[in-house]
C-alpha cells in the first residue's frame, strides 16, 4: 500500500497532455519506466487512477499495468520518443517470423506474405492521403499520427483467427478484418482458398505462433475491436484502415468510450469510391455509398421507429439487435452531418475524443455532449435528417 501511495504521487508529477500542442505532438512528454516483478514496460503516461496506469509503449500499444504490481518507477528520458519504422519493422519480424515480410511507408509498417508488403502498404499509404485530404478541406483538424500504424495480412484465416483469438477477438463467421485501438493495429488476411488439413485444429494460438513470445499478451481492451464482416479484401482494407486513421489523428479517443455510431459512422462513409477519388467534388451524389443509401432508405421506409433519433445517440443497442439498420443509420447520420454541419461535426468528434478515459459514458452523459455541439431540438434535427434522404435520389 505504500508504494503504491509513493508511486500515485510520483506519477502526479509526469504530465498527462501535450505540452507542444502544434500538431498534437508530445514534445515535452516525458519517458517513464514501470518495473513488475517479471517485465518492464517504458512510455508515456496516458492515464490513472487509484489502482491501474495506462501507458503507450512505443510502438503505440496501450499497456493496462496493475499499480501494486509495480516494484520500480523511473523517469527515463525528459522527452518520449515513438519507436522507429525500421526498428518496428525488425520487431514485428521477430515477432511474427521469417515467411512475413515488412514494407514501410511514410505513416505506416505493414507485415504481409514474401513478395507481397509493398503492393499493401501503398493501398494503406492511400486511404491515409485520402482521408486526411477529405477532412482537412472540409474544416477538420487534423493532427499527424504520433506512432507508425502497423497493419498485418496474414496469408490464410487460420493464422488470422488464432492471432484474433488472441488478442480477445470475438471470431464470428465471416469475419474479415478488425482494428484494434490497444494494440493500435489492422489484422486481415488474404483471398483464396483455403483448405484446412484433416484433423488440423486451427485454433490454438501457440501452434500458429510456435514457440515466440505471444505478442501483446498483457493488453486489456477497454473496447472491443472494429470489425469487418464479409467483404473483399480492399475494401476491408479501406474500412479498417479508416477506423486506425481516425484513431490516430484526434477523432476518436483510443483509451476513451466511442459511441459505435460515430466510429462505424466515419468508416462507413469513406468506404464511398467518389469519397477517396473526388474529395473536392460539389456533386453530393458523387460522395454517397451508394449500398448504406439504398439500405437506410429501405429501413426508414419499413422498419424505423419515429423519433428514434435520440435512442440511436444515447446508446448501441441497435447494433447488437439488427446490425445492418445500424450500420445504414449510422453512415446516413454521419454523412448527413459532414455534408450539412462540417464544423459542428468536427467539434463533437474532437470532443468526444478528448475523454482519454476508461469511464463508460451513461447514455444521459452521451446524449448531453451530442447536444452541448447541436442543441436539444432532437425533433427538429431528425426532421432534418430524414428530409436530406427524400431529397437524395
Amino acid at each position: 500500500m505504500k508504494i503504491t501511495r509513493w508511486l500515485l504521487l510520483a506519477l502526479g508529477a509526469v504530465s498527462l497532455t501535450p505540452a507542444d500542442s502544434q500538431a498534437g505532438k508530445p514534445a515535452s512528454v516525458p519517458a517513464i519506466e514501470l518495473r513488475m516483478a517479471d517485465d518492464e514496460v517504458e512510455g508515456r503516461l496516458l492515464q490513472k487512477n487509484s489502482q491501474n496506469v495506462w501507458l503507450y509503449d512505443k510502438a503505440g500499444r496501450i499497456r493496462e499495468i496493475e499499480l501494486k504490481s509495480v516494484k520500480s518507477f523511473r523517469q527515463t528520458s525528459p522527452k518520449f520518443s515513438p519507436v522507429t519504422p525500421m526498428r518496428l519493422s525488425n520487431e514485428l519480424l521477430h515477432e511474427f517470423g521469417r515467411d512475413f515480410e515488412a514494407a514501410t511507408s511514410r505513416h505506416y509498417v505493414v507485415l504481409a506474405p514474401k513478395g507481397k508488403a509493398k503492393g499493401y502498404v501503398e493501398v494503406f499509404e492511400e486511404v491515409y492521403r485520402s482521408f486526411h485530404m477529405h477532412f482537412s478541406v472540409r474544416g477538420f483538424d487534423i493532427d499527424e499520427p504520433e506512432f507508425p500504424l502497423v497493419a498485418i495480412v496474414f496469408p490464410n484465416p487460420e493464422q488470422f483467427m488464432g492471432y484474433a483469438q488472441h488478442e480477445g477477438v470475438k471470431v464470428t463467421k465471416g469475419l474479415a478484418g478488425y482494428y484494434m485501438p490497444t494494440s493500435n493495429r489492422v489484422a486481415l488476411f488474404e483471398p483464396g482458398e483455403h483448405k484446412q488439413a484433416a484433423g488440423e485444429d486451427s485454433t490454438p494460438v501457440r501452434k500458429l505462433f510456435g514457440n515466440r513470445d505471444l505478442p501483446m499478451r498483457d493488453i486489456i481492451a477497454p473496447q472491443g475491436p472494429f470489425e469487418t464482416v464479409q467483404g473483399d479484401i480492399k475494401g476491408t482494407m479501406i474500412h479498417e484502415a479508416t477506423h486506425q486513421v481516425a484513431f490516430n489523428v484526434g477523432l476518436h479517443a483510443r483509451l476513451g468510450d466511442n459511441s459505435k455510431w460515430v466510429v462505424e459512422g466515419l468508416a462507413t462513409v469513406f468506404e464511398a469510391p467518389g469519397i477517396r477519388e473526388n474529395s473536392k467534388s460539389n456533386q453530393i451524389a458523387n460522395r454517397v455509398n451508394p449500398e448504406r443509401l439504398a439500405w437506410f432508405k429501405k429501413y426508414a421506409k419499413e422498419r424505423r421507429r419515429k423519433d428514434s433519433l435520440e435512442d440511436f445517440l444515447s446508446n448501441d443497442d441497435l447494433f447488437q439487435l439488427s446490425p445492418l439498420d445500424a450500420y445504414a443509420e449510422a453512415w446516413a447520420f454521419s454523412f448527413f452531418l459532414i455534408e450539412t454541419r462540417p464544423r459542428q461535426y468536427s467539434d463533437y468528434l474532437h470532443r468526444m475524443a478528448s475523454r482519454e478515459t476508461v469511464k463508460k459514458l451513461s447514455a444521459d452523459e452521451r446524449l448531453e455532449i451530442f447536444q452541448k455541439v447541436f442543441g436539444d431540438n432532437m425533433r427538429m434535427l431528425e426532421v432534418d435528417f430524414l428530409r436530406f434522404y427524400e431529397k437524395l435520389k
